[in-house]
């Protein structure tokens, strides 16, 4: 019954749809605008490296700038993920004009808000930044990028749009290894958005720094899981750190400081984490950290022989835990195969922005 209650809220709930067909007469687009809710990983991760090939400019703002100087009638508008009222009041009153409008979305929001394990304050923000928007948002946009093929069939998007990152987000800026005083660097990165996969891991976490003396232990996680955290593993405290969230571009810029030998990737069956790319293979490799995912169809993407993918049980989780924390080798080995497996990803990526190549072809009125 309940799951029969989530199934329909789902289905019920907006998801984004382009019902604006492109106008054949339109002027050349002469410019692409880019609306982002602050730097992000999504525009990091999927955007900004195939902006940089089109052949117009191409403008980034943020939902609080300003659109004043903008001419909506040459102006393809990129939407990445959220929009706030201002800049839609603005597509609104200018709908007939743009050449196109597309909404790339590399979640399934209403999913994320029925059946996810995030904090309540999350999904609010969620509804009122993500789905709310759609009931007039569709009626603008002449496309619908997604991330994944499951993503773009749940969402019925028109383009697919894997991950493809400039080298700068995933080469290593820091060697990996562990420290001159044998200890091992074990770490966890997740957001509010992860709550199963926190409460998953606390207690394999717990058991592996009980087994391993040498072991220690960073979670980056806000503060009402960083407590959940500290609470459990206080029996080790002195190994045990808890990180804040860091703003995107600093997370970017501090991979050396964060000095990770191993890092946990788990992702748990559902239809939010189904739908989801591969991005934490980036952070891996940008981290120089041996990762252990999880044995699933987003991580069998791009997988490469010697990464390590295991089903989601404790013991397989601490047999994998264990085994890099006694072998440098294979941490070594796990390590390069992980930044192959994003040298693949970036082979099966196409670096065009869907549809652009027609709209920015050159022209000789440039």
């Amino acid at each position: 019954m309940k799951s029969a209650i989530k199934n329909w809220l789902y289905h019920a709930l907006p998801k984004p749809c382009a019902r604006r067909e492109i106008s054949l007469i339109s002027a050349p687009v002469k410019r692409v605008l880019v609306i982002r809710e602050g730097p992000n990983p999504s525009f990091t991760y999927y955007l900004e490296a195939r902006l940089k090939t089109l052949e117009v400019p191409f403008d980034v703002i943020e939902n609080t700038g300003t659109v004043a100087e903008i001419d909506p009638a040459t102006t393809f508008v990129i939407i990445c993920r959220y929009i706030r009222l201002s800049k839609f009041f603005w597509l609104w009153r200018h709908r007939a004009e743009f050449p196109g409008v597309a909404l790339f979305i590399d979640d399934d929001i209403a999913a994320t808000v029925v059946e996810g394990h995030s904090g309540l304050g999350y999904k609010i923000y969620l509804i009122g930044l993500g789905l709310i928007p759609l009931i007039y948002l569709n009626r603008v946009l002449t496309g619908v990028w997604a991330s994944t093929t499951v993503l773009a069939e749940s969402l019925r998007a028109n383009a697919i749009l894997p991950p493809f990152p400039a080298p700068d987000v995933y080469v290593q800026d820091t060697e990996g290894g562990s420290n001159s005083d044998g200890t091992c660097r074990m770490a966890f990165h997740a957001t509010g958005a992860h709550d199963a996969e926190h409460a998953f891991l606390m207690p394999i976490v717990k058991t592996a720094l009980h087994m391993l003396p040498n072991l220690h232990f960073k979670v980056v996680a806000e503060e009402r899981l960083a407590k959940i955290w500290r609470h459990e593993l206080r029996d080790f405290s002195g190994r045990v750190q808890t990180i804040s969230p860091l703003p995107w571009p600093d997370y970017l810029k501090n991979a050396s400081h964060l000095q990770t030998d191993i890092l946990l990737v788990p992702l748990l069956n559902g239809r939010v984490n189904n739908a989801r790319a591969d991005t934490k293979r980036i952070d891996a490799s940008r981290l120089a950290a041996a990762a252990i995912f999880s044995r699933c169809k987003t991580y069998e993407r791009c997988f490469t022989e010697k990464e390590i993918m295991v089903d989601n049980d404790v013991q397989s989780w601490l047999d994998a835990i264990k085994c890099l924390v006694l072998n440098k080798d294979r941490r070594q080995e796990a390590r390069y195969a992980t930044s192959a497996s994003v040298i693949e990803m970036l082979r099966q990526a196409s670096p065009q922005l869907p549809g652009l190549g027609d709209f920015c072809s050159k022209r000789d009125d440039q």
